[in-house]
């Protein structure tokens, strides 16, 4: 099985899992949804070898608005890291000192203020978290950003998660986000005439 089907069959599981932990009913179904989603993925490397050996992934799942307004990201972290106080996704922009778009670890819906996770986590393994988000959770921490702003920040490669630590404050863990077919929702018709 491909890297590119891996994320697909990835990102239905997980909106399938969010749909069902909503206690509304959805008017489409969880792979409705996921077939018309963008995914995003950021490959994790340390910043310093020396300081830390943990690697892995984050997972962006992000529905047409039409048919979701849930969007998802699930990260997986591999090695031992210690002390770990947040975890972002931040936007490239030096001059601006590389604001936070979206708060992960603490999950903090609607305060433009980061906090530290108290107390700090460490893992020797693998650490596994996600959070799911709407629109509203990344308009209240970057005020002026829309949705198209963001997908367009994604599909210029202007945004990275970053894992921040005790020795590490400005980040020990860190991968830009990258689509690996288009940061754009799919235009598409069914057999039948249905569109996607």
């Amino acid at each position: 099985m491909n890297y590119k089907m891996i994320l697909v069959l990835t990102a239905i599981a997980l909106l399938a899992g969010s749909a069902a932990a909503r206690s509304t009913p959805s008017p489409s179904e969880p792979w409705e949804v996921a077939v018309r989603a963008v995914v995003a993925t950021a490959k994790l490397k340390p910043t310093n070898k020396t300081l830390s050996s943990a690697t892995g992934t984050a997972l962006l799942v992000i529905p047409r608005m039409d048919k979701s307004k849930t969007m998802i990201v699930n990260i997986t972290l591999k090695g031992a890291l210690t002390n770990v106080t947040m975890a972002h996704i931040h936007l490239k922009n030096a001059s601006a000192g590389y604001p936070i778009v979206m708060f992960l670890q603490p999950r903090l819906n609607y305060s433009a203020r980061p906090a530290l996770l108290d107390p700090p986590i460490s893992f020797k393994g693998t650490y596994t978290f996600s959070s799911s988000y709407d629109m509203d959770n990344i308009l209240n921490v970057t005020p002026g950003w829309t949705l198209d702003r963001f997908m367009s920040m994604l599909g210029d490669g202007l945004l990275f998660f970053n894992v921040h630590t005790t020795s590490q404050p400005a980040g020990a863990v860190q991968g830009s986000f990258v689509c690996p077919y288009s940061c754009m929702w799919p235009v598409c018709s069914m057999p039948g005439g249905g569109s996607c």
